[in-house]
């Protein structure tokens, strides 16, 4: 069995192989600068590095990504990475690979449950972008900024009352500590990181996994089981590192699996219920999804505990 992310483009879901992803992030301001291949949209200063980036939809569908504060981009490959922007996250799963005979573009499909999912690989999306070798202006600038007003419109709109707020849906990304659902603001992630090397730092509280260098910026990673359930976290095979920015700066938190993004109507949302003590101070709200009772945190809230209990103002 191999782990694929399931992910949705103009309303279809496709599979792509957890192993060729690097990272998952929202889409950043590109670059103006022109480039070829089919569905190419801006180049990406990542990390020193400049990478073009590519829109799914279009290359797949010959149909455009329609931007929102849900699309997604994500850098695949190892030698010449690239980013490919899509509508969504749907969630990480275990499958098996079938092979099927078709002269379409999908030669490989994957089994999830009952449903047979078209399986993306770097080698036929390269090939599809190469199909167009003409040198096209890159459209993302306008897309990127347009996903930035959306971004700002809503800030607006959360500024206002909770009675004209009432309809409006909030994002959050939901992550597993054991066998409960916890959930933060989508606002505050800045990416996902498949398990990597932590270093760890002596005499730290239990609460600090350790660090890890981000682009040349050494990040605190703290434990959120420990602070959460009071075990310590293992590491297995489903194991994220979630970045977060919070007024200015970065930390990440280590959790058992990411298990989707969601958008929540806050009418769906109620009051904490059956909490612990222990961390009921920074257990805010809760919502279901699948039948499961999701409790919601507060970043400032939980952060607020950990500098309380270290003395820090």
């Amino acid at each position: 069995m191999n782990e694929y992310l399931l992910l949705e483009s103009r309303n279809k879901y496709l599979a792509m192989p957890f192993e060729e992803i690097k990272e998952i992030t929202h889409i950043p301001l590109l670059q103006d600068t022109p480039y070829h291949g089919k569905g190419y949209i801006g180049m990406l200063n990542f990390r020193g590095e400049s990478l073009p980036v590519y829109d799914l939809a279009k290359i797949l569908f010959d149909e455009d990504t329609e931007i929102s504060l849900l699309t997604k981009m994500m850098i695949v490959g190892s030698d010449s990475k690239i980013g490919i922007i899509f509508d969504d996250l749907v969630e990480n799963v275990r499958a098996e690979k079938i092979f099927v005979r078709d002269e379409g573009v999908f030669k490989e499909m994957v089994v999830v449950g009952e449903r047979i999912i078209p399986c993306l690989n770097l080698e036929l999306i390269k090939s599809l972008i190469s199909s167009d070798k003409s040198t096209r202006k890159p459209r993302a600038i306008e897309a990127s900024k347009k996903y930035y007003s959306i971004f700002h419109r809503r800030l607006s709109q959360f500024a206002k009352s909770e009675e004209e707020t009432f309809s409006l849906r909030c994002s959050y990304l939901i992550f597993r500590l054991n066998k409960e659902f916890c959930a933060i603001e989508a606002s505050y992630v800045e990416e996902i990181l498949k398990m990597q090397h932590v270093a760890k730092v002596p005499t730290a509280p239990k609460h600090i996994f350790g660090i890890i260098s981000i682009r040349g910026n050494i990040v605190t990673v703290f434990d959120i089981k420990y602070s959460y359930l009071g075990e310590l976290t293992s590491i297995e095979e489903d194991s994220k590192i979630i970045v977060l920015r919070l007024n200015g700066k970065r930390a990440a938190l280590l959790v058992d699996s990411v298990v989707d993004f969601v958008s929540v109507e806050n009418r769906e949302k109620h009051n904490p219920t059956l909490i612990s003590s222990d961390v009921a101070e920074f257990i805010v709200e809760q919502f279901e999804f699948h039948e499961e009772l999701v409790n919601v945190i507060s970043i400032e809230k939980f952060f607020s505990k950990i500098y309380k209990e270290e003395g820090v103002a």
